[in-house]
This record gives C-alpha cells, sequence and structure tokens, in this order.
C-alpha cells in the first residue's frame, strides 16, 4: 500500500512528526510484512521535507540500516556513511543483543550545512539548549536519529561515532556514566587508530585529587557530564575508566550487568546481584576509599529510585526514597503522585488518595494524577472510598487534557461511568478503548467491557491501576 506523512491526520509538523501517532497509525493499517519499507519511506519523505525547509541542500545516501541526510556539497558524504555502517556493526559485536534497537526505521543521521540551522534544528528537542553547545546529538524518543555540526572531518567523525553508539543505545535505561564508558570504547574500536586511552600518572592523581573534593553523585546520576566546565571533563574519563575496570573484571558477567542496569538508581542493584560489588566498591578500585556510596542528589533523584524500586516491588524502599523527596521539596507532584502509587500498592488507600489530592493540587495541569485518582473513586473494592460523581470529573478532565486519545483514560472514564450507573456511556468509550489499547491490555479491556454490557461496575482488586507513568 502506499503510505504518505502527509495523509496521516496530524503527523507532520516541521521540524518534528508525531512518531508515536505515526507508529500507531503503520500498526493499524500496514500489514507486518510490510512495516519495514514503510518505516523507511516514511523516514526518506520526513528528510525530503526537512530538506525543503532548507533551501534543498541536502541529498541523502541509504541503506536498510543508515540514512544519512548530508550536504549536496560535501564531499566526504560516502565515507561518513561507511563510517556510519562500521559504527553499527562494532556495537553489534561489542554489545550483541543489547545493541538492537527497538526502533522499526533506519536510523537517519542528520548532517546541517551550517550551524545556524543544525541549532534551529535540535533546539525543539533540547529547551535546555545543552545540544546547540555540542558538535552533535542524539535526538532520543519519538524517532531517535543523530544530528550533527558542520565541523572539520576529525570531529565529525569522532562526533558521528559517538551519537552512533547513543543511538544503539537509546532504548535501555543505562546510567549515563555507563552509557559514556560504551560510547568511548565504541569508537576507539571501529577507528584504531584513535586508541587513545593512555592514563598519565599526573592525570591519574588530578582524577583522584578532584572527587576526593566533589560529591560523586554528579557522577552516578550524570548530571556532571551535562556542565561544561572542568567536572564534565572528569566525569568522561571516570566513566571511561570504570567501564574499562568492568570489561577486565566482570567480562563474562557484563551483558547481563547491562541488560539489569538503570539509570534510577545509577546501576547499584544490578552491580549488587549481578556482578556483587557495589557501585562503592567498584569507584574505590580506581579513586581509594572513599564516601563513593550512590546516593540521589535532590528530589528529583529520589522520585526517579523510588519509582524504580516501586517498579521491582519494594514499596519499603520506595517509600523511604519517596518520603525524602518530599523533605526536600514538599511541592513536588511527582513525589506526591509516585507515592501515592506506593500506598495503593500497600493497601493505604486513605493515604494514597490524600496523596494523589496533593499532586493535583501542585500540577493541575497534568493528568496522571487525576486519572488514577478517578480509578480508585470508581473502582475500589471499598464502599467508603468510592464516588461516581467525582470520579467522572476527575476522568473527564484527564481526557480532556489528553484530546481523549490516551486509552487508559478512556478506560477510567468508562469505569466512573459505569459507578454512576451510566452504562450506555460506559460501553460507548470502553468500545473506544478497544480502537486505542495495545495489543497486551484488549483482553482486559474486553472483559472490562462486558462488565459495562452486563450493567455491572468494575470492581479493581488487583495491586496497579491501568496508569502509564508520568
Amino acid at each position: 500500500m502506499t503510505v504518505s506523512l502527509f495523509k496521516i491526520p496530524r503527523a507532520f509538523h516541521l521540524p518534528r512528526v508525531n512518531w508515536d501517532l505515526v507508529r500507531h497509525w503503520i500498526e493499524q493499517n500496514v500489514p507486518v510484512s510490510e512495516r519495514a519499507k514503510a518505516w523507511s519511506t516514511l523516514a526518506h519523505e520526513w528528510l525530503e521535507a526537512v530538506d525543503q525547509v532548507l533551501g534543498q541542500t541536502h541529498r541523502t545516501i541509504h541503506s536498510d540500516q543508515i540514512i544519512l541526510f548530508a550536504p549536496t556539497d560535501f564531499e566526504h558524504a560516502i565515507s561518513l556513511f561507511d563510517l556510519a555502517e562500521s559504527g553499527l556493526r562494532e556495537m553489534s559485536e561489542l554489545l550483541g543483543p543489547l545493541s538492537r534497537r527497538s526502533q522499526t526505521g533506519p536510523l537517519v543521521i542528520m548532517l546541517f550545512a551550517d550551524e545556524d540551522s543544525y541549532c534551529r534544528y535540535v533546539s525543539p528537542f533540547d529547551p535546555e539548549l545543552e545540544s546547540v553547545r555540542s558538535a552533535g546529538v542524539c535526538c532520543k524518543g519519538d524517532y531517535v536519529h543523530v544530528a550533527l555540526k558542520p565541523y572539520p572531518l576529525d570531529s565529525l567523525q569522532r562526533t558521528l561515532l559517538h551519537e552512533v553508539a547513543h543511538a544503539c543505545l537509546s532504548d535501555r535505561n543505562l546510567p549515563q556514566w555507563i552509557e559514556e564508558g560504551i560510547t568511548q570504547m565504541a569508537e576507539e574500536a571501529v577507528v584504531q587508530a584513535w586508541a587513545r586511552f593512555n592514563l598519565k600518572p599526573e592525570e591519574a592523581v588530578e582524577l583522584r585529587r578532584y572527587w576526593r573534593g566533589h560529591p560523586l553523585n554528579s557522577f552516578w546520576w550524570g548530571n556532571g557530564f551535562h556542565v561544561p566546565d572542568e567536572g564534565q571533563h572528569h566525569c568522561y574519563r571516570l566513566a571511561e575508566i570504570l567501564f574499562r575496570q568492568l570489561v577486565a573484571d566482570h567480562r563474562e558477567k557484563l551483558p547481563e550487568f547491562l541488560g539489569t542496569a538503570n539509570y534510577y538508581d545509577a546501576g547499584e542493584e544490578a552491580a549488587q546481584s549481578v556482578l556483587g560489588v557495589g557501585l562503592a566498591n567498584i569507584a574505590a578500585q580506581f579513586l581509594g576509599p572513599g564516601p563513593w556510596k550512590p546516593v540521589p542528589p535532590d528530589s528529583a533523584a529520589f522520585v526517579g529510585r523510588g519509582a524504580f524500586f516501586l517498579d521491582r516491588g519494594d514499596v519499603a524502599m520506595a517509600l523511604q526514597d519517596l518520603d525524602r523527596a518530599i523533605e526536600l521539596a514538599g511541592d513536588s507532584s511527582q513525589a506526591y503522585f509516585h507515592r501515592g502509587l506506593a500506598f495503593y500498592q500497600n493497601g493505604q488507600i486513605a493515604k494514597c488518595i490524600s496523596d494523589y489530592e496533593r499532586s493535583i493540587e501542585l500540577n493541575p495541569l497534568d493528568f496522571h494524577a487525576r486519572n488514577n485518582l478517578a480509578w480508585i473513586l470508581a473502582t475500589c473494592p471499598k464502599d467508603e472510598f468510592r464516588d461516581g460523581e467525582r470520579a467522572v470529573q476527575l476522568a473527564t478532565a484527564a481526557c480532556e487534557r489528553t484530546g481523549y486519545s490516551v486509552w487508559y483514560c478512556l478506560g477510567t472514564l468508562a469505569a466512573a461511568h459505569a459507578e454512576k450507573g451510566e452504562f450506555e456511556s460506559a460501553c460507548n468509550f470502553a468500545e473506544d478503548v478497544l480502537d486505542l489499547a495495545p495489543e497486551t491490555d484488549t483482553a482486559d479491556c474486553h472483559t472490562r467491557l462486558k462488565s459495562f454490557q452486563s450493567k455491572t461496575p468494575w470492581r479493581e482488586d488487583q495491586p496497579l491501576p491501568p496508569y502509564r507513568d508520568s
């Protein structure tokens, strides 16, 4: 069948494409056997449209795996394309299955003709404008791709391989110190002439001196990699050193460690469970004895780690972190939202409702707490907590904020109408849910629809509501 971005309603908006909508449209309209070709077609069409905005000054070189979008007069385009393909192959050899990107389409690499075009393109992806100052960036989320600033060829090659490596790891939740260690090794593996790891004694002394005077949390949690100061250089260097230690000491267990390490706890749980040693000990191998244990540096990091523990069913640890997050920042709507989830899992419904109310108060525009609170008020088996009228109000507000396009919000609205005894509305919304829900959730959605069709409100005794984390 013929596919086009311009035939998919609301999909295209320069310079960004609504890839979530495109992905859903392809799943609904394109046979599985034709999807790879469809993705490639849409990627080319996207680049053609971007080129129109840039004055038709670019061309593409492509294979099944990569599309290079480069200025027409750039004489090194073919060699740069070949280098990118070598980078993909090296990542596959270095990491095996861990390097396989879940993204269906080819990896797009965009080299802009001038710095202004690059900055105009990447700025919507980066509100902090960190990438504007860099030589290139891997644009994660949506359709993962690489954007490059025009630079001398040797710098451009290094940046290309660095960002291609990041693209290969983009669907992993790796701590940044691990990801940066991998990308630096990948660069050297592709172009062996670049092999530059040579830690001089005076540099080792300087690294140890620096980290003994600065908290290591900026390294473990990644924020030190983003501030262009002395600490940034020391973060990259330490990442390279510690990752090489892991390769030397734990080569056989490294794939399992990389497959389970998570940036929310800096990789601590994976290190303990897979390698049998904590991150503090790994750091101490190079830095010597010191306070190297990873501790979240701020409220947001405590929220992230609390959510990480919650996802793994460790409610007690999650509550400790979320309590600490609220101590540090009592106005964090995310802290209250996730603590509400923890209370829900613990069966503490009254505390859960209180935290959701506080989260809504702190962030009236966020729909997640509204959706989850509405779900409890509509489906809780305990009569004293149900309130169908308020559930409909909250669920309606959540759906309005999402344009009635989020399936689980519509599912909550259906359950809320059922609690009010409005089963015709409940069935209508439940049928809409089936058009939007992923295949993994359609069986449960059908079950709820049948309940509404039999004029029976839904009662939920599962440990979690059908939510998506914010």
